[in-house]
């Protein structure tokens, strides 16, 4: 007997089966930036609860620039954006790398503002390009394979999620841990983002159009 998740994949062609290939390496950088360590990682520094609820109204604020990215999209194509975009929000996600030194000031302030810049970079980034995400399946996947891919990834992306909450649960569990220790999920989160870059680059199709 077969796994779903398997099955699945083998009866996609190569261009979608690339593509789940960088869904699962995303999922994995996406859990460990702005997951649920994220908040995790604000009450650690002592970020009072109105600050941390910004933190959380990134995405969905950020999430309206999609209503201004397609043309373009259209113009550079849905590959290109989301390269550049996909390669801007990890390097903005790096100045979470600068905390041990926000903390060393002893002003509270500085160390909230480093996070919450990091996210809000990361979030602003990840909403340019997201807008390729669709138009660039739409592409390269076929009507009668659609079902099959996206209920793939669906299952896919649940399995990875709950691996990355036990992994995270496994590093951060003790009575008082460290701010390096979310330092290295940042880490890992933002490796696997530069890993999902060369990924995303693999992928073809993505090519300029006229429309959407």
């Amino acid at each position: 007997m077969r796994l779903p998740v398997l099955s699945g994949f083998r009866e996609l062609d190569a261009a979608p089966q690339r593509f789940l290939i960088y869904v699962a390496v995303n999922v994995v950088s996406w859990q460990n930036i702005v997951g649920p360590a994220m908040v995790l990682f604000a009450r650690k520094i002592a970020m009072p609860e109105i600050y941390v609820g910004m933190l959380l109204s990134f995405l969905p604020f950020t999430t309206l620039l999609l209503l201004v990215t397609m043309p373009l999209i259209n113009y550079f194509g849905p590959k290109k954006v989301m390269l550049w975009a996909w390669f801007l929000r990890n390097v903005i996600a790096c100045i979470v790398f600068t905390m041990p030194f926000a903390l060393a000031t002893g002003y509270a302030w500085i160390a909230w503002g480093v996070l919450l810049t990091s996210i809000l970079g990361f979030c602003l980034m990840r909403a340019l390009g997201a807008g390729g995400w669709l138009p660039w399946l739409h592409e390269i996947i076929p009507d009668n394979r659609r079902a099959v891919y996206f209920s793939t990834e669906a299952a896919l992306t649940q399995v990875i999620n709950v691996l990355i909450m036990v992994i995270q649960a496994l590093l951060l569990q003790g009575d008082n841990v460290s701010v390096a220790r979310f330092l290295v999920i940042y880490a890992i989160g933002i490796g696997m983002g530069f890993m999902s870059l060369l990924l995303m680059w693999k992928v073809p199709g993505g090519a300029p159009t006229a429309s959407t």
